[in-house]
């Protein structure tokens, strides 16, 4: 056999086994953990947070994804955006059927990412999607936080949904929106709670640090699409290879973010090492 007939024989042989992790990782589902100490919590609860779901489905009417937030037991669940895709063709009837159901195991709270963002600033063009998928939520009692918070009492948290100008989300921008941009979206932090920020874009966690955010939960970057050891992920959205945030837990003093690699795929239907993944949070009481 010649030298070029191993060659391409070994470049089959690696395509082969790509294809079908990405076929495997595209379906397949994990529970990633994460623990959070604070003494401003009056008592232990378990987050459980899901982003970038996309319209995708794990098992008939997502049956294998709610089988797993049942078993964690989680005392609420935040959803961090993107539940669907900004398409004309999309009546986030996933989404929406997913809904009922994480109603039914604990209190919900919602915020926007890009794609229901987009949606929003153009509703024309997306037949009103936005305003039906917003009403849909309210009626069932979730939580949808615009630039907006809710304290729980009982556990001393306050929740914020960040919902940032949507050139912050530019494929090839570079600019941070910085401290002044945050108050001006979501006024000045509580700093007498432990606040945790649902912001889409882990992009300027330095920012969100900044701003006095406790535990930040962020998605948007589908963990870099393709996950390599050590690396983490090779591609955001945009457009940078090995971006600093793709996915797991990231620390700057005190504060937290736990970057979601996400659940479903959009444009680019590609997983590779990267499954979808249900975070968990336990957030746990010091004195």
């Amino acid at each position: 056999m010649s030298f070029l007939s191993v060659l391409l024989l070994v470049i089959l042989l690696i395509a082969v086994f790509f294809i079908t992790v990405m076929a495997i990782d595209t379906h397949r589902l994990v529970v990633r953990r994460y623990s959070v100490l604070s003494s401003k919590l009056k008592k232990n609860v378990r987050i459980v947070f899901l982003s970038d779901l996309h319209s995708k489905t794990f098992g008939k009417n997502n049956e294998k994804l709610i089988e797993k937030i049942k078993n964690e037991k989680p005392d609420l669940i935040i959803v961090g955006g993107d539940m669907y895709t900004a398409m004309k063709s999309e009546n986030a009837s996933v989404a929406l059927g997913l809904l009922p159901k994480l109603v039914a195991l604990c209190p919900v709270y919602m915020a926007n990412g890009n794609h229901e963002q987009k949606t929003k600033l153009k509703k024309e063009e997306f037949n009103d999607l936005y305003d039906r998928y917003l009403t849909k939520a309210k009626e069932l009692n979730t939580a949808y936080l615009e630039n907006d918070s809710v304290l729980l009492n009982d556990l001393n948290i306050r929740i914020y949904g960040l919902e940032l100008p949507f050139m912050y989300y530019r494929k090839l921008g570079r600019e941070n929106p910085g401290i002044d941009v945050l108050k001006k979206c979501l006024g000045d932090v509580d700093k007498d709670s432990f606040c945790i920020l649902s912001a889409h874009n882990p992009q300027y966690f330095d920012d969100y640090a900044a701003w006095g955010a406790d535990l930040t939960l962020s998605g948007h970057v589908h963990g870099g699409l393709v996950r390599l050891p050590i690396v983490g992920g090779v591609l955001s959205p945009n457009y940078r290879f090995f971006p600093r945030y793709s996915g797991g837990r990231y620390d700057i003093a005190d504060k937290t973010m736990v970057l979601s690699c996400g659940l479903g795929t959009h444009h680019l239907p590609l997983r590779v090492f990267n499954p979808g993944e249900i975070s968990v949070i336990d957030c746990k009481s010091i004195s």
